[in-house]
């Protein structure tokens, strides 16, 4: 693409950039610019331009000189960008005039009603630098409505987003001094063609009193998309009549050597023999007939192919698309991801028609890992092409998380557009050759950003791909032929593991040569990913090939022209001639790959291989490394530990692994041991004379020596003091109940009831149900063991008594009375070493004791006497407990009486209660019964005989006087008034 660009002066406060599209036929679409440069400022004129009588001579001006379109050029889509530095838009209007005078009014006084007020009534908002605006007939605002949805004194375009507009001179007319015709659009302007070419003048006048503005310094550009000049358009500038006669032919047969993606690209220059003349070769188009024809030029895999050049009105151009459509689907782009699922990596590629966004997420904190991953997105274009693209990175794991965007060919970087670890954003526009490459591409470290699980975003809009120059109009006669595309690339060496440093003691357990040999050192990777084919590696292989890891640690091979690749495996270990005892080992360990090929080449020679190596060195430790951290100071040797033989006798024992210094290399432990040697290091120990302290019970001193047999002058010595025998107290087991008799030991405490006859207390005999015992030989006679008894379970009280509890004189062990409560029992024991300890019993005393039941030897009661008013007698006897009790009691609290009658058999015929009432029903003897209860509800029960006896005197109460006839009383009263 062409470009040109033009200046002149121009001052501050405007900047405007003229643009316009052209095309001719048979030749390239062009574009050019015009733009000023800053220079001195030039200001709007206040107040000096009046709408209604318009004078070029009242406004300001600034010029540029546009050169450059060719003779007999259409063109078309002309606009102009201006910027503006003024308050109250209403005052302003601008003109622009083509080189030959005609002149284009794009507004005037924005918001007031027509053109001509010339007193600023217009919209009262800013015009400000940092808001371009943009005029064109295809513009999409009326600027007659400019600053209309902002409030005055806010900027357009900057506030309110407008800034595209149509043309609106609202009525303006031609203004005086101009050497053209007034004009209404662009349009008018844009078919003089090649009569743009000279000098374009941008006009701006301030009808207003009191805002003011100026000309900018800034930049103004003027493009012009279509051809550049009316010349040949095959990449030669003289005439076609002054070139040499073009004459080609196809060459028969040629041998292509494909890249390491097994790809190939075929170019004019390769299959034609002869003169190009002006033919440009980029004009052509080639054709290779392999599996996808569809990508032109460009070979896809290894074989034999036909191939054609054909340049009759055919467009060398790789194709063109809007978005991610056609040839640049998103199922044409080839997606690679090696994120690490165990790792819980994330990558992923997804278009629309409209955008590619990949994201990729690194591994959570915590979840280990952290290997760095990519990302990427790539396609190759077959032929000449404009690519323009917008790009977004989000940047979250800023610093750590690259986005790469580049084109490249065969591998090598042609243009690098972004690189960056920081947010960005912008655009790119690029021209593309046949073979070309773009790639998209995140490398992720791995990991999530500190405190967060956010996804690192590249975004892709705005995406399209505009097909190269159609040929000239040169004759070609189409022709083809053969290629021969050979793979003679050996397999790539993506990735080859760093050097790993182990132990002098790791070097069998990670050396080759002492396989078996009927082991396959050989196996089988993918050629695609590079991955080990399932069951290709031997298990021996693959076990000494971890180098201290936790999976083999291989090279990783590609190749783009074969399925499997065949990696043998080579170790060869070196000692130190001076010192191979105490320097370091070194192991060298290749990996030589080799395609397993899938098709000949034509000279029938097969692939190089490839190697990659690294190397283990087996370092020797030293004395620096030795830890003696568990090394304690006093080690107890109990006589339950089978060492100790039961504590019989005074011989030392032997230590444990675990009691030895040992090595700490990294994050790696060797224990040492007597006798054995770790590389270069050995321990030995030696025990001083025992001294016994109790029976069966002693100590002595011992003493580990380490060495460095490499550097016997570096010993190093731990002492620590053994002691073996009884350091452990008695055992005990206390004592238990089962109330409940099911065969289970209750849970709580121990319950006993109060037995200590008229005391509200109980004896407890300390030696049932319980135990004790020694491990280490003790007599249990020699067993002292202590019951105390703390009231109230406090265990800072002072104990009601201690008493000494001996569990095998077969006597009973008896407490005093222990008063009625809650308690603790402690058995504290200890032996002849003095290891004691102690149990805790907790314990109630309940009072289980029923009352004591006194009643009177006998009692004689009265019946009362008297009756109710003109009825029977009423005559009764109250008898209450207290009547006939005669001094019960209780030991532990009071107690409560109830009265009843008894049977025979002193069982109550009626509920006992308070009071027992008797009447003259019941005169003669009535057996009753006294209960008496304590607070526990504990009772007891007493009786006696009661003669209840009537001693009252009858009364006689005579009737009242009667007032009757003699015939009445003849006929009612008896004959002798005594029988009456």
């Amino acid at each position: 693409m062409r470009r040109h660009l033009l200046n002149a002066a121009f001052g501050r406060g405007l900047f405007f950039t003229l643009l316009a599209c052209l095309a001719f036929s048979g030749l390239n679409a062009q574009a050019f610019s015009a733009s000023t440069p800053a220079g001195t400022a030039v200001d709007i004129p206040d107040s000096q331009f009046d709408p209604s009588a318009p004078d070029l001579a009242t406004m300001a001006s600034t010029s540029v000189t546009v050169s450059g379109i060719g003779a007999g050029a259409t063109v078309s889509d002309l606009a102009v960008s201006m910027k503006l530095n003024h308050s109250w838009v209403g005052d302003v209007t601008v003109y622009v005039a083509a080189p030959n005078g005609d002149i284009l009014p794009l507004f005037s006084e924005p918001g007031a009603a027509g053109s001509g007020s010339g007193n600023g009534a217009g919209d009262s908002s800013n015009f400000s630098e940092a808001g371009p605006l943009t005029f064109s007939d295809a513009g999409t605002t009326d600027p007659e409505t400019m600053g209309g949805s902002i409030a005055g004194g806010e900027a357009v375009c900057v506030d309110d987003a407008l800034c595209d507009y149509f043309v609106n001179g609202d009525g303006l007319g031609l203004p005086a001094g101009a050497t053209g015709a007034l004009v209404t659009s662009f349009a008018d302007l844009a078919a003089q063609g090649d009569a743009l070419n000279g000098t374009w003048t941008l006009y701006a006048g301030d009808a207003g009193t009191g805002d003011t503005g100026d000309i900018s310094g800034e930049m103004m550009s003027f493009t012009v998309s279509g051809v550049a000049s009316a010349d040949n358009g095959g990449g030669n500038d003289d005439d076609p009549e002054d070139c040499d006669a073009t004459n080609l032919a196809c060459i028969t047969s040629i041998n292509l050597t494909l890249n390491d993606n097994c790809q190939g690209l075929v170019i004019p220059e390769m299959v034609l023999t002869g003169e190009f003349g002006c033919l440009d070769p980029n004009s052509l188009t080639i054709i290779v007939m392999d599996e996808d024809p569809s990508n032109g030029p460009i070979v896809d895999g290894c074989g034999t192919f036909n191939y054609t050049v054909t340049g009759e009105g055919l467009s060398g151009g790789g194709g063109s698309a809007d978005g991610f459509t056609g040839d640049f689907a998103g199922s044409n782009w080839t997606v690679t991801d090696n994120s690490n699922d165990d790792e819980q990596q994330l990558a992923s590629a997804t278009f629309t028609e409209s955008t590619l966004v990949m994201s990729t997420t690194g591994s959570p904190f915590g979840v280990g890992g952290g290997t760095d991953f990519e990302l990427s997105a790539s396609i190759m274009f077959s032929g000449m092409s404009t690519v323009s693209f917008d790009y977004d990175l989000n940047g979250v794991d800023d610093g750590f998380d690259d986005a790469i965007i580049v084109f490249n060919f065969e591998g090598d970087v042609v243009e690098e557009v972004l690189n960056t670890d920081e947010p960005a954003s912008g655009s790119a526009t690029f021209d593309v050759e046949a073979g070309y490459t773009l790639e998209f591409r995140i490398e992720d470290d791995g990991l999530q950003p500190i405190g967060d699980i956010l996804a690192t975003i590249l975004t892709i809009s705005n995406f399209s791909v505009e097909g190269g120059a159609p040929a000239a109009e040169f004759t070609f006669n189409n022709c083809w032929g053969i290629v021969n595309a050979e793979d003679k690339t050996p397999p790539a060496v993506v990735t080859t593991p760093d050097d790993v440093e182990l132990l002098c003691v790791d070097i069998d357990g990670n050396t080759l040569t002492t396989l078996d040999e009927t082991v396959n050192k050989c196996y089988r990777v993918s050629s695609a990913t590079g991955a080990t084919v399932p069951g290709s590696m031997a298990t021996a292989l693959r076990n000494r090939l971890f180098a201290g890891g936790s999976s083999p640690l291989v090279p990783t091979f590609t190749d783009g022209c074969t399925e499997e690749i065949e990696v043998c495996v080579n170790d060869v270990l070196v000692f130190d001639e001076e010192d191979p005892n105490c320097n370091d080992v070194v192991l060298t360990r290749t990996f030589t790959a080799t395609e397993i090929a899938v098709c000949a080449s034509a000279a029938g020679e097969e692939n190089p291989s490839v190697t990659a190596s690294y190397t283990i060195t087996f370092t020797r430790p030293t004395l620096d490394d030795l830890n003696a951290e568990n090394v304690e100071p006093v080690v107890i040797v109990d006589c339950s530990d089978p060492r100790a033989g039961g504590g019989n006798d005074t011989r030392p024992v032997d230590p444990l692994e675990v009691d030895f210094p040992f090595l700490q290399i990294g994050d790696r432990t060797f224990n040492l041991n007597a006798g054995e040697a770790v590389c270069n290091i050995g321990v030995t120990y030696s025990d001083g004379p025992a001294i016994v302290t109790c029976p069966n019970t002693y100590k002595y001193v011992r003493t580990y020596t380490v060495i460095d047999w490499c550097d016997p002058s570096d010993v190093r010595t731990f002492t620590q003091i053994v002691k073996v025998g009884d350091f452990t107290a008695p055992t005990f087991t206390a004592p238990t109940q089962d109330l409940d008799f099911d065969g289970v030991a209750d849970e709580g405490p121990l319950v006993f009831t109060t037995n200590a006859g008229n005391v509200c207390a109980a004896y407890i005999r300390l030696d049932a149900g319980g135990s004790i015992s020694d491990d280490c030989g003790d007599s249990p006679l020699d067993i002292q063991v202590v019951a105390s008894i703390y009231p109230g379970g406090d265990l800072s009280a002072t104990p009601i008594g201690s008493f000494e509890v001996n569990y095998f004189d077969n006597d009973a062990e008896v407490t005093s009375a222990i008063p009625v409560g809650s308690h603790i029992l402690r058995y504290s024991y200890t032996d002849q070493c003095g290891n004691s300890d102690f149990t805790d019993v907790e314990f109630v005393v309940e009072d289980g004791t029923a009352p004591v039941a006194i009643c009177e030897d006998g009692l004689n009661v009265s019946i009362s006497s008297g009756s109710a008013a003109g009825g029977a007698s009423t005559g009764i006897a109250i008898l209450t407990p207290e009547m006939i009790d005669a001094g019960s009691y209780d030991d532990c609290s009071g107690v409560t009486l109830e009265i009843a009658r008894v049977g025979a058999d002193n069982i109550a015929t009626e509920a006992y209660d308070q009071e027992l009432v008797l009447t003259c029903a019941d005169l003669g003897t009535v057996r009753v019964g006294l209960k008496v209860t304590d607070a526990e509800g504990n009772m007891n029960f007493c009786w006696l005989d009661v003669l209840v006896e009537d001693k009252n005197a009858p009364t006689c109460i005579a009737p009242g006087p009667v007032e009757m006839s003699c015939i009445v009383a003849r006929a009612t009263l008896p004959d002798d008034i005594m029988e009456a």
